[in-house]
């Protein structure tokens, strides 16, 4: 399915997407105007596909996790709550279901006791498709 088909499938299905930039760039690289226009972007897309404004984004997570602290005060000036993660799959490394799962048990010893987890995995379309699975073994 094209992205747009998509998008509208994901939202007609009850989920919110959420903003994780127009062309995955690394925001390190730009400035402020830069992530601006990047961020405006994606907007803009999600609309056009939409045929309409789109006001369900709220969270924005830059890609590869990398930002400084002036632009995640300028993203909330946009309106858009900065998301990261603490725990990492390594899903996009390779490997099977089972090793991804062993990556979790793994990095998990690393996260204090009591603190929330947000884990990071990536969809069929970015991994090795001999990782599918490996959200049911974590669960």
């Amino acid at each position: 399915a094209d992205q747009c088909q998509l998008l509208k499938q994901i939202l007609d299905q009850g989920h919110s997407v959420q903003s994780h930039s127009y062309d995955h760039s690394d925001f390190m690289t730009k400035d402020a105007q830069g992530v601006y226009d990047n961020l405006h972007a994606n907007q803009k897309w999600m609309d056009q596909c939409l045929g309409k404004t789109y006001t369900g984004l709220s969270m924005f997570r830059p890609p590869f996790g990398s930002f400084n602290p002036e632009y995640g005060s300028f993203a909330s000036k946009l309106g858009y709550t900065l998301a990261s993660w603490n725990l990492e799959s390594l899903d996009y490394a390779g490997g099977n279901a089972a090793q991804v799962f062993q990556n979790v048990q793994a990095n998990f010893a690393n996260i204090a006791n009591g603190d929330s987890v947000v884990l990071l995995m990536h969809d069929k379309h970015y991994i090795d498709g001999s990782a599918v699975g490996a959200l049911d073994l974590i669960i």
